[in-house]
């Protein structure tokens, strides 16, 4: 009996979903890939472990438990992660998701999207990935979706 494939583990090789101009990019994600993007290692592992230490040290619980995450596995199957990160604004890059300002909630602004952590390429899942407190303890939370298909050719940045 044969091991099995990268496919039979973690799913086929699917590629961005294309949008109505043929890219799988918003306008606002041309060009550009997250600041805090890094790949999981067993070194960045050991880090992503070391926040659930620090998010059992008050204050830093409910600030790391507003901090989301955006992961997409490649055709190599490697882990790629992000901090959810606000688009290129009026010229400044901001990281992550800022506070309020002026009244107005981050949340409306435009985000940096799963294509951008693999410069649009095709990848085999995607999900999201963050830290809650479930039963009085943190824990690393994740989701994870079958990269949607729209099209059999992959999408690379323009």
């Amino acid at each position: 009996m044969s091991a099995p494939s990268d496919d039979d583990l973690f799913g086929r090789l699917r590629p961005a979903r294309l949008r109505e101009d043929g890219t799988c990019f918003q306008d606002w994600e041309k060009g550009h890939a997250p600041l805090s993007l890094f790949e999981l290692t067993n070194e960045t592992g050991g880090q992503l472990a070391n926040a659930l230490d620090l998010a059992r040290q008050a204050p830093f619980g409910l600030a790391l438990t507003t901090i989301g995450y955006i992961w997409v596995m490649d055709g190599d199957c490697r882990i790629w992660i992000a901090v959810e990160e606000l688009a290129l604004a009026d010229g400044i890059k901001r990281r992550g998701i800022p506070k309020r300002r002026n009244g107005q909630h981050p949340a409306s602004e435009k985000k940096l999207g799963h294509p951008t952590l693999v410069q649009g390429k095709a990848a085999r899942i995607a999900g999201e990935l963050a830290i809650e407190e479930i039963s009085g303890r943190f824990r690393w939370v994740i989701t994870a979706v079958p990269v949607d298909i729209a099209t059999s050719k992959n999408c690379v940045r323009q």
